[in-house]
């Protein structure tokens, strides 16, 4: 059995597009909006939801959100550690 990771990403940068600076979002506008990127820049589909962003933050791998009363609030910085989190385990890292 192969350990090698299936259709990784390819090795480099994560460049995160400049129209989202200054970008917030739910977790579930998170997840679509990082399913919409890494789709476009690498073609795969990597099925990320609302329920998985919070296993994330849980896990204290992606920060945790400000609040805004019951809301919790992502933006860029969120988005990009989600892009580059999904790029290392991709790669099996």
């Amino acid at each position: 059995m192969s350990l090698e990771p299936q259709n990784p990403l390819p090795i480099g940068l994560i460049h995160v597009p400049e129209e989202y600076r200054g970008w917030t979002g739910t977790a579930a506008e998170l997840a679509q909006v990082g399913n919409d990127e890494l789709k476009r820049a690498h073609g795969v589909d990597p099925g990320l939801n609302e329920r998985l962003i919070r296993h994330y933050v849980t896990m204290e791998v992606i920060d945790r959100p400000r609040r805004q009363g019951k809301e919790a609030i992502f933006g860029f910085r969120h988005l990009t550690q989600l892009l580059v989190l999904r790029k290392l385990l991709d790669q099996g890292l």
